[in-house]
């Protein structure tokens, strides 16, 4: 994700709840007054809680906002004042954003003495200081306790804005010390009205729907998709399902070599959830007939759930062999006959 995308996006719909409470808990109080020393945004990835921590650090940065005194809560950033512009241009000396690095998996006890030494001195051009952590899971034992230490006795110019993309994986001592807002994902219709006005090309509604489930409703995991052409992708494998009960041994070696390029763990992914939509099209309209054409299709849900587990428990084993299998197996269940779920 870009790092400024959502703050050229201004506000999306399913932030309005938390920009609202926090409007109005900075709102007229200024450093040293009730506020938070630590936020903690929680969330899944692709929710925009980065971005949404960023706008955030631009309105207290933002000169309309450091003079506020109404109570009616913090402004857009007016992109006109030195703080906007500084922030802009990733310039400004009261702001540090720290996370992991390229090629590291945690993040290390040396950028947080980077953090330890930005607080220690005064803020230069804003009224307080803004210490960004992205991923704060990712810190590893030391940077974690250098974390705690500065959160115990934050320097009252002082805001610490961490993200998480798995709280339960944050330390309960980090987080008995920050305020807690919960980010989750918007409802389909939400982020369908948000993809199209960010321009997205939608050429089937039904499709993004698949995506939104796979992918746990994230909005901006989804315009990622859509922008690899993920789509095209999942409607042609969709239609290699439909077959793979007839295949031949060799069509099986054909089709894995053709697929060759997209990892096994997507396929089995994308096939585990055209099978969920199979079924669920279908539950609503429970007949014996459906009975045993559902049975079918949850017998095929088990197999590739069987191949997920494999395949994360021993990620070198032969993928070329597991597929073949997976076919195998497929047509022996299907006996040669795919039932005709909807």
């Amino acid at each position: 994700m870009l790092k400024d995308q959502f703050l050229a996006d201004d506000l999306v719909s399913w932030h309005k709840e938390n920009t609202e409470l926090l409007d109005h808990q900075f709102c007229g109080n200024l450093p040293g007054v009730s506020w938070p020393s630590a936020l903690l945004f929680s969330g899944m990835s692709g929710l925009g809680k980065a971005s949404f921590a960023r706008l955030l650090s631009k309105k207290l940065f933002c000169v309309e906002n450091q003079h506020l005194v109404e109570k009616s809560g913090l402004h857009m950033p007016c992109e006109a004042c030195q703080g906007c512009h500084l922030f802009k241009s990733d310039n400004h000396p009261d702001f540090l954003e720290v996370g992991l690095v390229e090629n590291n998996q945690q993040i290390k006890v040396e950028q947080l003495r980077q953090v330890i030494s930005f607080l220690s001195l005064s803020p230069q051009i804003a009224s307080l200081k803004i210490i960004m952590i992205n991923q704060v899971e990712q810190l590893n034992e030391n940077a974690a306790n250098a974390l705690l230490k500065s959160l115990e006795e934050p320097p009252s110019n002082s805001l610490f804005v961490l993200t998480t993309n798995n709280i339960n994986l944050v330390k309960a001592t980090v987080k008995s010390r920050c305020r807690i807002l919960r980010f989750v994902p918007p409802d389909t219709s939400k982020t369908l009205a948000w993809l199209k006005h960010q321009g997205c090309d939608i050429p089937d509604a039904k499709y993004v729907n698949l995506l939104a489930d796979m992918l746990g409703g994230s909005p901006y995991e989804i315009k990622q998709a859509l922008e690899k052409n993920l789509i095209d992708k999942l409607k042609h494998w969709s239609m290699k399902l439909r077959g793979l009960h007839r295949l031949t041994p060799f069509d099986a070696i054909r089709l894995y070599q053709d697929w060759s390029d997209e990892s096994f763990e997507h396929l089995l992914t994308w096939t585990q959830f055209w099978l969920l939509g199979r079924i669920k099209n279908n539950l609503s309209a429970v007949t014996k007939k459906h009975n045993a054409e559902i049975k079918q299709f949850f017998l095929l849900l088990d197999l590739v759930v069987e191949k997920k587990k494999l395949l994360s428990r021993s990620p070198q084993t032969n993928v070329q062999l597991m597929f073949l299998d997976l076919v195998h197996q497929w047509g022996r269940i299907t006996k040669g006959e795919l039932l005709a779920l909807h």
